[in-house]
């Protein structure tokens, strides 16, 4: 598929610098913020989707879900916003690859490096109560989840875009709390 824009293009005040990851649902992009003069996260629904009011929504309800969220193991959301008629999210860059990246490079992973990825993993999906993960390796031990695709549904959701059984994002591991239809409990994560 064609990214929505190129590097040298700008989105906002965000100059796109490079693509640096993409999936089923979207594409993200390395970006300078201009105005606080770092580099960001830019990531947007690919455009055929994003006509769907349903994508749509869930794209800004894990923006919304993730922004409710602090915990070291989750990547900011810093702004989200409509450019090019695409909502875009900007966000921490983390750098540093993906789970599946690291082993194809690297071959299998130690114990020990299983151990702590499992055990950030764990503590990831409880802060989130059962959110997806795409994990990014952060210097080689932990990572941090960019796809918080499987958006949390409250019982005061009243435009309720999730129907039961259905999860949206990138196919990823779900935590056992999820597949149990466990709810979120908002004063946790806070």
């Amino acid at each position: 598929m064609e990214a929505p824009v190129q590097p040298g293009d700008r989105v906002a005040h965000y100059q796109v610098l490079g693509e640096i990851g993409r999936g089923g649902m979207g594409v993200i992009f390395r970006a300078r913020d201009t105005r606080l003069v770092r580099d960001v996260a830019l990531k947007c629904p690919w455009p055929h989707l994003a006509s769907d009011a349903t994508v749509r929504e869930r794209f800004l309800r894990e923006a919304r879900s993730a922004s409710q969220l602090s915990h070291p193991h989750i990547v900011p959301i810093f702004e989200i916003l409509n450019w090019g008629g695409l909502p875009w999210l900007a966000m921490e860059l983390v750098e540093g690859s993906n789970l599946r990246a690291r082993v194809r490079d690297q071959g299998t992973l130690s114990l020990d490096d299983v151990r702590a990825k499992l055990s950030a993993l764990a503590e990831r999906f409880d802060a989130t109560s059962g959110h997806t993960a795409d994990p990014a390796v952060r210097a080689g031990i932990a990572g941090s989840t960019a796809d918080l695709g499987a958006e949390i549904v409250a019982d005061d959701d009243a435009d309720n875009t999730t129907t039961a059984g259905e999860a949206g994002g990138t196919a990823t591991p779900v935590n056992a709390g999820h597949s149990r239809r466990r709810r979120f409990d908002r004063g946790a994560s806070r």
